[in-house]
């Protein structure tokens, strides 16, 4: 049998009870550290992620309200026969005057109220209805189909803090928010 070779000077031992303890107390700390990280983290995250959402719905409500605002007071052009020449459409009569009160004449393509002291304010936008034109809400205006008024009118306001759209085709404000 070969011979072992000698251990040089002190003999092998393992860790004793005080060593092992300190190194298990290390440890946890690390691990609860590392946790403690992971939630911040967490909770780092879900607020970037409500601002994400609160950023697209933003940009999805000031798209839509945009749209309408730039397409206030818009009027279609009529070909005035065969000779090429165009005119403005006179059909076109600003937000209902029976809302707004405007004189006879007087066209009100975009209309605010400042709301009472318990009613929100109201922003009223209005245009000429080309046949392929949507309200506030998507749908398509009923004066498309031949009812003799070639408005589409959108009425917003804010109620609990959501922004609402009452267009031409709804009979009372919906959430676009």
């Amino acid at each position: 049998m070969p011979r072992r070779a000698r251990l040089s000077g002190a003999a092998q031992r393992g860790l004793s009870l005080i060593e092992l303890m300190v190194a298990i107390v290390v440890g946890l700390l690390v691990v609860l550290s590392g946790l403690v990280v992971l939630a911040n983290a967490q909770v780092t995250s879900t607020g970037v992620i409500d601002n994400s959402r609160l950023q697209l719905k933003a940009d999805a409500i000031f798209r839509n309200l945009g749209f309408h605002l730039s397409q206030a007071g818009a009027v279609e052009l009529r070909n005035t026969g065969g000779d090429g020449r165009v005119v403005f459409s006179s059909e076109f009569t600003g937000y209902n005057p029976a809302v707004t009160g405007a004189a006879p004449g007087q066209f009100l393509a975009v209309h605010g109220t400042e709301g009472a002291a318990n009613a929100p304010d109201l922003l009223r936008i209005s245009y000429e209805d080309n046949g392929a034109v949507r309200d506030c809400l998507g749908n398509r205006t009923a004066n498309a189909v031949g009812s003799g008024v070639s408005r589409v009118d959108n009425q917003f306001s804010v109620t609990d803090k959501d922004l609402m759209c009452q267009g031409s085709t709804a009979a009372t404000a919906q959430s676009i928010g």
